[in-house]
């Protein structure tokens, strides 16, 4: 899916927690948690080390939306969130992503 215009920091933290946040957000956030997130047990897969970084790679979807649900929209505003937005990288854009 395709957007026409460019989604900011602030709307996009919005639009995370509206859909996660919902009754049915909560269902598939659930249920992703125990598919992917790796909460009953390890993620890591003995003697396949590629193994291990796909189910890290899952997991880390699971943190990132955590991590997306646990922010507020003055977190942003802060220097230090900047660093550590999950959802930025330097250079990263999520324009055109939804």
């Amino acid at each position: 899916m395709q957007v026409s215009r460019e989604v900011g920091p602030e709307e996009l933290l919005l639009a995370y927690q509206e859909c996660f946040g919902s009754p049915v957000g909560k269902v598939v956030l659930t249920h992703l948690a125990h598919k992917f997130g790796f909460i009953e047990k390890s993620t890591n897969v003995p003697g396949d080390p590629y193994g291990t970084h796909i189910n890290e790679g899952h997991r880390g979807v699971l943190v990132y939306i955590g991590k997306m649900l646990s922010m507020t929209t003055d977190d942003l505003k802060q220097p230090k969130a900047a660093e550590s937005e999950p959802f930025q990288q330097k250079g990263e854009s999520h324009e055109g992503e939804f």
